[in-house]
């Protein structure tokens, strides 16, 4: 009982943390904020995955002067996936001519700039002093995330919030998710502890000789989201990004909420 009440007390916490960073520090004169050319993130969920990440932005949401995402997606509430999605922010500056851009992207200096109309188009009207925020949980594991939500919250950057659970615990309850949908390849039939020895094995032969392979977009065989659960685990060096980013970093723990 003592766990539990603890375990909300940290939520409420977290909940004054997140008026803090009120998205209405924006200066915007329309009535839904979504409808300028600004941030209007208050905060963000970035993981980890199988932490009960869907179950705190459910929470977070239910609150009056929330607004949420995707509230009827079932376990993908909350998940925009936006700052992960290298198809919205390609490596290679697509080039424009007037406004030939697509998905309402500006065209500045005749190259197209991420879509954030679009992204703040995914929510419900965010007026007054309501609170918005997502809870995409690929934001943990991908390295250019957190310069990418910087660059569009530069002025008022929202608060980050990181749910983490015991790695190994973490790790099962991926790989019987996996089981349980048939995703990768996976069945009844599928070994654990032969799929943990895989991943670490892949994790260590291609981070020894690499002191800072978790800077790099796309670590070969560990970045795709969920591929290697191991790699996922390592949480330090995940978080380390966003604070070298300049976000300040909130941590919770899956223990203390279930």
């Amino acid at each position: 009982p003592s766990k539990r009440f603890d375990g909300v007390g940290s939520l409420m916490r977290a909940a004054l943390l997140l008026g803090a960073a009120a998205a209405a520090q924006q200066q915007c004169t329309q009535r839904c904020r979504n409808e300028c050319n600004a941030c209007i993130l208050s905060y963000a969920i970035i993981g980890a995955r199988k932490a009960g990440t869907t179950s705190l932005y459910r929470w977070i949401s239910a609150h009056p002067d929330a607004v949420g995402y995707g509230l009827n997606r079932g376990p993908r509430a909350g998940e925009v996936m936006y700052f992960s999605s290298d198809k919205l922010f390609p490596a290679k500056p697509v080039p424009c001519f007037g406004n030939t851009c697509q998905q309402g992207r500006a065209c500045v200096n005749n190259v197209c700039q991420p879509p954030h109309q679009w992204y703040n188009h995914q929510f419900p009207c965010v007026s007054g002093r309501k609170v918005a925020g997502e809870a995409s949980v690929a934001y943990l594991v991908h390295a250019e995330a957190p310069k990418r939500m910087f660059e569009y919250c530069s002025t008022a950057l929202p608060k980050i919030i990181a749910l983490l659970r015991e790695p190994i615990a973490r790790y099962e309850s991926q790989f019987q998710m996996r089981v349980r949908l048939k995703t990768r390849g996976y069945t009844p039939k599928s070994a654990a502890d032969a799929d943990m020895r895989r991943d670490v094995h892949a994790f260590c032969g291609l981070t020894k000789n690499h002191a800072t392979w978790y800077l790099h977009p796309k670590p070969t065989g560990l970045f795709e989201p969920a591929r290697n659960g191991v790699y996922e685990g390592v949480y330090v060096a995940h978080l380390k990004r966003w604070r070298h980013a300049g976000f300040s970093v909130h941590t919770l723990f899956f223990e203390e909420f279930f």
